[in-house]
C-alpha cells in the first residue's frame, strides 16, 4: 500500500503566489476577510446580488494589486 510520503508531487504543478509562504498566507487572510465580509453583508442585508458583485470587485482589485507586486 503506497503512503503520501512515497508518491511525487506532479512536477508541473503551478505554485500559488510564486511559492512565497507570506504571499500565500496574505491570500488565506484576504480569503478569510472577504468570507467574514460576505457573511457580515449577508446578516445585515440578506442574500443580494449588489452585495455579491462589490465582494467581486473587492476580490478583482486584490488580484491587480497581488500582481503588481509579484
Amino acid at each position: 500500500m503506497f503512503g503520501v510520503a512515497d508518491v511525487d508531487p506532479p512536477t508541473s504543478r503551478r505554485q500559488l503566489c510564486g511559492g512565497s509562504k507570506p504571499a500565500v498566507e496574505r491570500m488565506l487572510e484576504f480569503g478569510r476577510e472577504l468570507y467574514n465580509m460576505s457573511l457580515h453583508l449577508r446578516q445585515e442585508q440578506g442574500k443580494n446580488e449588489n452585495n455579491k458583485k462589490m465582494l467581486q470587485v473587492h476580490t478583482f482589485f486584490f488580484n491587480i494589486i497581488h500582481d503588481e507586486f509579484l
